[in-house]
């Protein structure tokens, strides 16, 4: 009976890769659009609502450019997730890359949180106690149990 998740960290990872690729890519689309945004005002110096509010552009580039402060930080936390997701790949079935696996998913996780992706957050969260598990596997298994090559051995080692 196999008990590990391998399988699992596997394909979360690879859902948790398609989705910080996802949300890159959708952070690139706000970049853009808030560049031509903030071309768009750049022509006058003021801008006028619907309200006879009058708005300086100034303000405008100045919100624009907060904004792109967020765009940034939510690239910044989904290379996080991308590199977790990575990681989990790389790692899923090699007991020695568990704890690794594990810790970059807490971080993709936490990163996930400050972006609001509930959909990686969660994976991310399953992903690390899987990796736990495993691993908690792996060191309670006994050196006898596991092969350590494709060698046949003469009796039991010293």
């Amino acid at each position: 009976m196999n008990t590990t998740h391998a399988k699992a960290i596997k394909g979360m990872s690879i859902a948790n890769i398609v989705l910080a690729a996802l949300g890159i890519f959708g952070c690139l689309i706000a970049c853009a659009g808030l560049g031509v945004g903030g071309y768009a005002v750049t022509g006058s110096g003021y801008v006028y609502t619907d309200d006879g509010i009058v708005v300086t552009t100034g303000d405008v580039a100045g919100i624009l450019g907060f904004l792109g402060i967020f765009v940034f930080l939510g690239v910044i936390c989904f290379i996080f997730v991308l590199v977790a997701g990575i990681m989990g790949v790389r790692g899923s079935n090699k007991p020695e890359k568990l704890k690794s696996v594990m810790v970059w998913n807490i971080v993709g996780a936490v990163a996930s949180f400050f972006t609001g992706g509930l959909v990686t957050l969660v994976l991310c969260i399953v992903v690390a106690v899987f990796a736990n598990k495993d691993k908690k596997l792996y060191a309670m298994a006994s050196p006898y149990a596991a092969p350590v090559c494709n060698a046949p051995t003469y009796g039991a080692p010293a």
